[in-house]
């Protein structure tokens, strides 16, 4: 009788550990979430593959122009090619993974020459220094390359695709050893601690240990659902130690949280947003930057904390205003209507684009839109102002775009200003303030039309409501300002209600696992079971 009631208590234990466990995986998958922040590459990428940060740099490699690209300014500069098409050196055919190291040298698996080639950055230029490798089977021999990853010792890691195994160099490229896990075909691998991981065509990532190759564990399954895969490929971690899976055939990034020899699944990254993803990494900041293969170009995503909703359970979540110079990534709803407020300045911070949440936000085609922006425009680039008329310049215009933009309810665009530009200005205005209107540009027309403005002399700012995007400018006017009702916006097929309501869909903000409270249905059992086996205790012990 001891020894059952001893089971029963350390079931019991188990339990509940079980359960702390799941609330504990729980608060992590519901404490981040990611939106798309912006994009770029697109011109000069075709078929991005790898993408590696280096020296203040992002390589990508181009499968369908056999060359590398590369970008400064996160992404935001193009700064040239590396390579051609070709088996010369530097040049490629179908160049895939990519790998950064210490110096810095640069890894490419060249996998149309079945070869990995290595680059260093001398001077400004980045220029050829090694290859290994030929087309077989045999130590040191590839069959169509994918993955290539460096440990921190240096030593440089190869998904042999074809031949089912990873290959391990030297950073000099002399075999060091080979891997042989239960592969389908390994595409991407990543190398933390003691173990390296390794995706493939069986849908999961397996665990093993980077010197012995013994297995260590794994995750995935082939499928659609949560922590499940299709063709994963790009694997990465961030500085916490989460790890991001680039889920091609599902076009989505998956990240877990490595516990023990498996993995659990944390939150999707950008669900029906890709067109199949192959390569990741993540930035200082948590930013995740994806290679969208059939897209043609990079997107970032960018890490935020939902606030819990009042009383800590269930209802909407509500963002801060997300606040941008220039230009500014938009997070909406496939209707194209805003999930979190927008605040846009100028370079100058001059004007400032406000964007309520709730807000349709449609291109000239009645289409969501992912990004806008805003800049300054001198006079010298200003539209023309009748000399005959009775409005005159006051010195600050914007250009926004793209243009034929529309606003459902509308925008406010404010410009602010100094004590001195605001004592110019109602000079100019005569110390009149109801001369100081903001115009917008009707090209087609080739006229200046008055918006209905506020201005405001205690905070000198003048607003003014924008229902459509154009060049924008602060003028006097000597005239009473005729106030003309600017193009009614092309209205979505979605009718807004009131107040909106707010709710992410794909491929927006990812949505939570489940709705339906699992925990608490699992406590619940627990519970059952506890007092069931109490009561069985105690009718044995009887």
């Amino acid at each position: 009788m001891m020894e059952e009631s001893v089971m029963i208590k350390k079931f019991g234990i188990l339990i509940s550990i079980m359960v702390l466990a799941l609330l504990a995986c729980q608060g992590v998958s519901a404490s981040t979430s990611y939106q798309y922040y912006t994009e770029f590459g697109t011109g000069h990428l075709s078929g991005p593959s790898g993408i590696v940060p280096i020296n203040n740099q992002i390589f990508v490699s181009n499968d369908g122009t056999d060359n590398l690209a590369f970008f400064g300014n996160f992404g935001q500069t193009f700064g040239g090619y590396v390579g051609n098409t070709g088996s010369g050196d530097g040049d490629f055919i179908s160049p895939k993974g990519l790998a950064a190291a210490s110096n810095p040298y640069l890894y490419v698996a060249d996998s149309g020459n079945n070869r990995i080639q290595k680059f260093q950055l001398i001077g400004n230029t980045w220029q050829y220094n090694a290859k290994w490798g030929s087309a077989g089977a045999g130590v040191g021999q590839f069959n169509n390359p994918l993955g290539v990853a460096v440990d921190a010792a240096g030593y440089v890691y190869v998904a042999d695709s074809n031949n089912q195994r990873v290959q391990v160099f030297s950073d000099t490229g002399t075999h060091q050893r080979t891997i042989t896990g239960n592969f389908d075909n390994p595409m991407g691998l990543a190398v933390r601690g003691n173990a390296v991981y390794v995706s493939g065509s069986n849908d999961q990532v397996q665990i093993l240990n980077k010197d012995t190759g013994a297995a260590i564990g794994n995750f995935g399954a082939p499928g659609t659902g949560i922590g499940q895969f299709n063709d994963p490929i790009g694997i990465t971690f961030d500085a916490a130690g989460s790890i991001y899976i680039a889920d091609a055939g599902n076009n989505r990034v998956q990240k877990f949280q490595l516990i023990g020899n498996s993995a659990a699944y944390v939150t999707t990254i950008g669900q029906g947003s890709f067109n199949y993803p192959t390569d990741i990494f993540v930035d200082a900041s948590g930013y995740v930057y994806v290679s969208d293969y059939w897209n043609n170009k990079v997107q970032i995503w960018k890490p935020y904390t939902p606030a819990p909703s009042p009383g800590g359970g269930g209802g909407t979540t509500t963002l801060p205003p997300a606040v941008s110079v220039g230009t500014a990534s938009l997070l909406t709803n496939t209707a194209g209507q805003l999930l979190q407020a927008v605040m846009l300045d100028s370079p100058s911070l001059k004007a400032r684009l406000s964007v309520s949440t709730g807000t349709y936000v449609l291109d000239s085609n009645g289409n969501r839109l992912g990004q806008i922006s805003m800049d300054d425009l001198s006079a010298a680039n200003l539209p023309a102002v009748p000399a005959e008329g009775t409005f005159m310049f006051g010195g600050y215009a914007v250009q926004c775009s793209p243009a034929g933009t529309t606003f459902n309810p509308s925008a406010r665009l404010t410009f602010s200003f100094t004590e001195a530009e605001w004592n110019t200005l109602m000079a100019q205005a005569d110390n009149t303030p109801g001369q100081l209107v903001v115009k917008w540009y009707d090209n087609a027309n080739g006229v200046w039309v008055d918006i209905p403005t506020t201005v405001n002399e205690g905070a000198r700012t003048l607003t003014a409501t924008v229902s459509h995007f154009s060049i924008y400018a602060v003028f006097t006017d000597t005239a009473e300002p005729s106030v003309v009702p600017t193009p009614t916006p092309v209205t979505p097929p979605v009718t807004p209600v009131a107040t909106p309501v707010v709710t992410p869909d794909v491929p927006a903000t990812p949505e939570p696992v489940s709705e339906f409270p699992w925990v608490y249905v699992i406590i619940g059992v627990v519970i059952i079971i506890l007092i069931a086996a109490g009561a069985y205790y105690y009718t044995q012990k009887k």
